[in-house]
């Protein structure tokens, strides 16, 4: 079973160098290979940046999957908005966001996941990440 996690966090730090740290402890933290991408600016005026991030499992069954995502979810924050699994034709999504106040990791002001799983090939993702040395 192939699947994939999407990340969209979103920084409360004055610098992108400061968001390419936060970047590498929340890499270093879900404990999977993930590919990260550049820290963008999203907030004119605010010291506020976005950072997407990706990583890729291998898992037994759609249960296995679901409570690895899961799993990683923990990791990262204490309680979390989940919705699905949803089922279409074989592959199955599933989406969530970090209730407030529940991120590990300072410098997080939040947090967003939409993961796929399938037993086939997963399609090429929509968003390109832009990966940071």
């Amino acid at each position: 079973m192939n699947a994939r996690i999407t990340w969209k966090l979103f920084l409360d730090v004055s610098s992108a160098t400061k968001a390419r740290k936060i970047a590498q402890r929340f890499a270093e933290t879900i404990g999977l290979d993930v590919r990260t991408g550049e820290p963008e600016p999203y907030v004119k005026g605010r010291a506020r940046y976005k950072v997407l991030a990706r990583a890729e499992m291998n898992e037994n069954s759609p249960g296995d999957a679901l409570f690895k995502i899961l799993q990683v979810c923990m990791r990262l924050a204490g309680a979390w908005i989940v919705a699905g699994p949803n089922d279409g034709d074989g592959t199955w999504e599933v989406a969530g966001s970090a209730n407030p106040g529940t991120l590990r990791i300072q410098g997080i002001d939040s947090a967003e996941f939409d993961a796929e799983f399938s037993y086939e090939t997963l399609s090429e993702p929509t968003e390109t990440i832009v990966a940071f040395a």
